[in-house]
């Protein structure tokens, strides 16, 4: 499964600002250096370090507090030991806080997806069910009819969700006890840390070209100029993720039918 730091790293490529090298020495736990850097003194300050290789910091993030041309320096937020030489790393010169950012917009711009909750369980004879914390927009309601092996769900019809709870036409019989599995559309939880892991129904590939369209269209709107490159990147980024919305959209199922009016 993809991470954060899977889809930071991708989508500071797909926008055409990564770089990448191997470490030449090491000073401390806050230091590295690459001397075959050509980049100008400060060209990397505020942006972000990807570590992708050694035992320190594999797959994690630093803040490049500031960059040194003439010995290809690079002081970071504080590593947990010492990156090593022959460490491989990429580094882009954007703000961690942007790609957060960008990755979580595209998240929220790829819509919900479908999940389930089986936290409560039936009472008998009723004709008003509660909905778990944190469920709405309730697409299919099925209650356990028996018990395992034999398990199956009986498939409540004609209902309606009003002010966090399931109103029924008439009451159920079930046994009390039994499991309600409630499906409904869920959003994706916010990502922050490095290892905060993307869920299975949002396709990658869509995710980060998704966020490279976020992420570029922030900082042309931030910076209040483009150039022909920008414009370049930001209508690539457009078209491409508008067409993996068709082909990888967010499973969502299909709202069961409700006949019912009361």
């Amino acid at each position: 499964m993809s991470t954060l730091f899977d889809a930071m790293l991708e989508t500071s490529r797909l926008t055409g600002v990564l770089a990448s090298g191997v470490t030449t020495g090491q000073l401390d736990a806050d230091h590295f250096y690459d001397n075959k850097r050509w980049e100008t003194d400060g060209y990397f300050n505020n942006g972000t370090v990807f570590i992708l290789s050694g035992t320190v910091n594999l797959n994690e993030t630093r803040r490049v507090i500031e960059f040194r041309n003439v010995d290809g320096r690079f002081y970071c937020d504080t590593f947990d030991d010492v990156i090593v030489e022959g460490t491989q790393y990429a580094v882009v010169n954007a703000n961690r806080g942007q790609l957060v950012h960008a990755v979580n917009s595209a998240l929220i711009y790829m819509g919900n997806y479908l999940d389930f909750d089986e936290s409560l369980t039936f009472v008998n004879e009723s004709s008003e069910l509660e909905l778990p914390d944190g469920v709405s927009n309730v697409m299919r309601i099925e209650i356990k009819a028996d018990e395992a092996p034999t398990a199956r769900y009986f498939r409540v019809t004609n209902w309606k969700e009003v002010g966090g709870k399931i109103k029924l036409p008439a009451p159920l019989y079930f046994e009390s006890g039994m499991p309600i599995r409630y499906y409904y559309l869920k959003q994706h939880p916010r990502v922050f840390d490095d290892d905060d892991q993307i869920l299975e129904p949002y396709n990658f590939k869509r995710l980060v070209w998704t966020a490279a369209y976020m992420f570029l269209l922030d900082r042309m709107q931030y910076a209040g100029n483009s150039d022909e490159k920008e414009n370049y990147l930001l209508q690539n980024a457009m078209q491409t993720m508008n067409k993996l919305e068709v082909q990888f959209p967010v499973y969502q199922g299909g709202r069961d039918s409700n006949l019912a009016v009361y």
